[in-house]
């Protein structure tokens, strides 16, 4: 059965709506767009959780998936008058969209080891949606056999979730090797030359994955190919793309995982054992470089 007509629109939650719709749409228009997001510098965490194998689902950018469900939250606070229906669906949607959230941020912070300021919005604002409905769910809108559903559904649906990025999380062992390396190199004080039009430079940050905005990159050419060299390049006198200065060893070309590692003298089973706070705190000790620009 319905339930009595409920005055339109609910205001508390078209505003939280719309202000992660707001959020996702941004990201989205950024994603599409390939331009840099506001706060997410080079080797931060915003720059390193979007461009992970976990910032798609279903071949769609997450954040497109965010959009869909904003929109959903501000149709139903703007057009669903049956109080009943109303309930149900934005009970349903805000709860998938926490479960979801919550389940990603977790996986940034296990998995990558960090987590991307918007994505922390955006968990704020679905989960402002999710208690705005359930404050009204609590006077008297709301059966617990509603509420009861909708914590199933969502568990379901993280569990679901858990399914289609299995693949991804068993490859977390190499990835969380790769950023060792990568915090490693930069902390120690190696430097990786190169240039955004370089195809060798490009083929070298792909040997890295995901991690490959944690390596201390240096851009030659940020001008463009015609444009003057960067000033740090000529200090160094570099002449080719990419070039890798390591301690005292100096090579032009594309560098293996491997050798980089050789060179460096990067110990992984000492990595492996220490925690990710202990890798962050070794690249800010005197005599490296700073942890942000």
């Amino acid at each position: 059965m319905g339930g009595p007509p409920r005055p339109l629109p609910n205001v508390p939650l078209l505003v939280a709506a719309f202000c992660g719709f707001a959020i996702a749409g941004f990201l989205t228009l950024a994603g599409l767009l390939d331009s840099d997001l506001a706060g997410c510098e080079p080797r931060s965490g915003c720059d390193l959780v979007t461009a992970s194998r976990f910032s798609s689902l279903l071949g769609v950018p997450t954040a497109a998936w965010g959009v869909a469900l904003y929109a959903v939250l501000a149709a139903v606070a703007l057009f669903v008058r049956d109080s009943r229906l109303h309930m149900r669906l934005a009970l349903a949607a805000s709860g998938a969209g926490v479960a979801a959230s919550l389940y990603l941020t977790a996986i940034s912070f296990i998995v990558l080891g960090d987590v991307c300021a918007w994505c922390i919005a955006s968990l704020g604002a679905v989960t402002a949606c999710f208690g705005i409905v359930l404050a009204q769910a609590a006077r008297g809108e709301a059966p617990r056999r509603d509420l009861a559903v909708v914590a199933s559904g969502s568990a379901l649906f993280v569990a679901a979730l858990h399914v289609y990025y299995h693949e991804r999380l068993v490859a977390k062992d190499e990835a969380a090797t790769l950023r060792a390396l990568a915090l490693h190199l930069d902390a120690s004080g190696a430097r990786f030359y190169g240039a955004s039009w370089c195809e060798a430079c490009t083929a070298q940050k792909v040997l890295f994955g995901e991690v490959a905005s944690v390596l201390p990159y240096v851009e030659c050419s940020p001008s463009g190919r015609r444009g003057p060299q960067a000033p740090e390049c000529r200090k160094e006198r570099i002449e080719r793309y990419p070039t890798w200065v390591v301690g005292d060893h100096r090579h032009e070309g594309l560098l293996e995982v491997e050798k980089l590692a050789a060179l460096s003298r990067f110990d992984e089973a000492r990595a492996a054992t220490e925690t990710p706070e202990a890798a962050e705190g070794q690249r800010s000790r005197p005599g490296g470089p700073p942890l942000t620009p």
